[in-house]
């Protein structure tokens, strides 16, 4: 895809197993949840990544537990 550079962005881990998302000065940027990332960015599982035209899903082979929803008191 003409709109990826030869090195669009690196994904690292670190030693806490925290995986993490740099541009490396792109010309179409590195957008994460459909926002433009300017520094190293944490990746969640289930985050959208988009390289140039093309979007990309991050997934973890563990993903955290589902968090429960909280319901709030309704307010007068």
């Amino acid at each position: 895809d003409p709109s990826v550079s030869p090195l669009h962005a690196c994904i690292i881990q670190d030693k806490n197993g925290n995986f993490y998302i740099r541009d490396e000065n792109s010309l179409a940027g590195t957008w994460v949840n459909f926002e433009r990332i300017e520094q190293p960015h944490v990746l969640r599982h289930g985050d959208l990544i988009q390289i140039g035209h093309r979007l990309y899903r991050f997934h973890l082979r563990h993903p955290p537990p589902a968090k429960a929803p909280r319901f709030l008191p309704k307010r007068p």
